[in-house]
Formats: structure tokens, C-alpha cells, sequence
């Protein structure tokens, strides 16, 4: 397996902790577990590779860490700004340029949603993107999307705006087509199969009401 960089423990503990303080606030679904949940599943995919496994791990860790940036300003999570906001997380901690390069190459792909970009990525930018994927699925993946949606003044259902249901019928269902690895691509078949029941009980539970505009604080009692 292929190494760059072997992050001593010392700065490797000052990075988690500067991760999971600027993380607290956030309220979308995207915060510090979520990123401990996305390295996993990276380390579970990468399992025997010839790739980079820290700038991987790093990464997952890290791809989300101005999520609290955007929801303030409206800017991207992965932008220009956000990386240099990143990088200057990594430096404070400890880690040299040369070590933080890789990793924010990483994290500045990870979000895309494109399959022919997805295929042309290297292997850890693709392992990266599929372990996000993957924990958007399942019963974790439904409550980070609620919580999401709350966070946003999303509703259940609407006619007039982006909805709950709309997001997770055009974009939850189709993650399962969007992996390129083969143990991915088992990993996904029962995450997307809950997404698939939770829809269609929404559906059995609204049938009658013509899925009128739908607050979210219908979710309120699975706190």
C-alpha cells in the first residue's frame, strides 16, 4: 500500500479536535460522525488498494468542514474560500504543505454528481465520493437528510418548492447507480432498499391528503 505522508499522532489528534469544534454547529447532517462515518466506509472500500490511504482518510474526515461556512454565507463547502479555510485548519495543526495538497485535491471533488467526471477521478477521489454516498443511504442517511431539510425550511411535501421528498426521490435514489466499486456497490443494495420504503411509506401515509404542504416537525417524534 502507497503512503505519502504518516501524520504523527499528536497533530493527527490537534486536527480531530479543530474538525469537530468548527463542525458543532452544524445542524444539516453534515457534521463531525458524519465524517468519522464517511472515513470508515472510505477504509472498508480501500481495503487492499495500491492508493494513498491517508490523504483518503484525511479527506474523509475533513470533506465537510466548511458546512457550517456555506450554511452562514451561502458560499460552497468546497470552493475556493472553503479550502483555503480547510487548509489553514491542516497548517494549524501541524501539517506541511506538502502533506495537506493531496488531501484538498480530494476534497475539492468530492461533491460532484456527474458519471463521466466520476470515472475520470483517481481512485481515492472516487473511493472518497463513494463512502460520502454511502452514508446518505439507510436509516442514518434518512435522518441526516431530514435534518438537512429542517435546517433549510424544507418541507415534507410542496408544490411550490424544493421539497424533502422531491430531493430524495431525484437524488437519494439514484446514489445506488452512481459507484463504480464492486464492494460498493454491495454496500449500497440494502442502504438504497430502506430509502426506497421509507418513500413509499410517505407515500401510503399522504395518499389520501393529495401530499399538500407537509412541515417538517411531522419528524419531531423520531428525536
Amino acid at each position: 500500500m502507497s503512503e505519502r505522508f504518516n501524520p504523527p499522532p499528536q497533530k493527527y489528534c490537534i486536527l480531530l479536535s479543530k474538525l469537530e469544534e468548527t463542525l458543532r454547529p452544524d445542524q444539516t447532517g453534515h457534521g463531525f460522525i458524519h465524517g468519522l462515518r464517511t472515513r470508515r466506509f472510505a477504509e472498508i472500500i480501500a481495503e487492499g488498494e495500491n492508493i494513498d490511504h491517508i490523504s483518503l482518510r484525511l479527506a474523509a474526515e475533513a470533506h465537510d468542514a466548511q458546512r457550517p461556512f456555506e450554511k452562514a454565507t451561502g458560499l460552497s463547502h468546497y470552493g475556493h474560500q472553503a479550502i483555503d479555510r480547510t487548509r489553514e485548519l491542516f497548517f494549524q495543526s501541524g501539517f506541511k504543505k506538502a502533506e495537506i495538497l493531496p488531501v484538498l485535491e480530494l476534497i475539492a471533488v468530492h461533491d460532484i454528481t456527474s458519471w463521466e467526471k466520476l470515472i475520470s477521478l483517481s481512485r481515492e477521489a472516487q473511493i472518497l465520493i463513494e463512502a460520502d454516498n454511502l452514508d446518505a443511504l439507510g436509516y442514518v442517511g434518512i435522518r441526516r437528510t431530514i435534518a438537512y431539510a429542517k435546517a433549510f425550511g424544507q418541507k415534507v411535501y410542496s408544490e411550490d418548492s424544493r421539497s424533502l421528498y422531491d430531493h430524495m426521490k431525484q437524488y437519494h435514489l439514484n446514489l445506488a447507480k452512481f459507484f463504480v466499486s464492486p464492494r460498493a456497490i454491495e454496500m449500497a443494495k440494502p442502504l438504497d432498499k430502506e430509502v426506497q420504503h421509507f418513500l413509499d411509506e410517505l407515500d401510503k401515509e399522504y395518499e389520501e391528503t393529495g401530499k399538500a404542504d407537509y412541515d417538517m416537525k411531522v419528524f419531531d417524534l423520531l428525536k
